[in-house]
């Protein structure tokens, strides 16, 4: 939220000469606008993720994810945590498989990435939620 992530762009400022390319969408430049979410791989990942969770919200840029997201937090309803985690794992895990694409040179597909997202997200979701939700969570999570 703080744009703080050393993208391309934020390094090409401190005077690292790199090729400025989103190494995710391969289309444009890399800058931490543009990689959450308007890169159309991070769209896609945050659609799919969004679908998962029966919901019809647009995506947008990440601030106003973030504002979206913390209006559905004020319920202290165990989908409101659902929507809260889902955002933190899927930008936590497009900062990973763009790493992992650069200083690893392996390349994940989106299917990958979202089944790893809902693995990830499950977890925590049953870890926080109270134990009278588990049976609502489970059915709700394997729907």
């Amino acid at each position: 939220m703080q744009q703080k992530l050393a993208t391309i762009d934020q390094l090409h400022i401190r005077e690292i000469p790199l090729v400025n390319r989103c190494i995710l969408c391969k289309a444009t430049n890399e800058m931490h606008k543009h990689l959450f979410f308007r890169c159309s791989f991070s769209g896609v990942v945050w659609q799919r993720i969004l679908n998962w969770m029966r919901n019809h919200h647009r995506t947008s840029k990440l601030g106003k994810e973030v504002h979206w997201i913390a209006g559905r937090r004020v319920r202290k309803h165990w989908k409101a945590k659902w929507f809260s985690i889902c955002l933190g794992a899927t930008v936590y895990s497009i900062w990973e498989e763009r790493n992992i694409r650069i200083f690893h040179g392996l390349e994940h597909d989106v299917d990958y990435i979202v089944k790893r997202i809902q693995y990830v997200v499950s977890v925590r979701l049953l870890y926080v939620a109270h134990p009278s939700n588990e049976g609502e969570i489970i059915a709700s999570l394997n729907a």
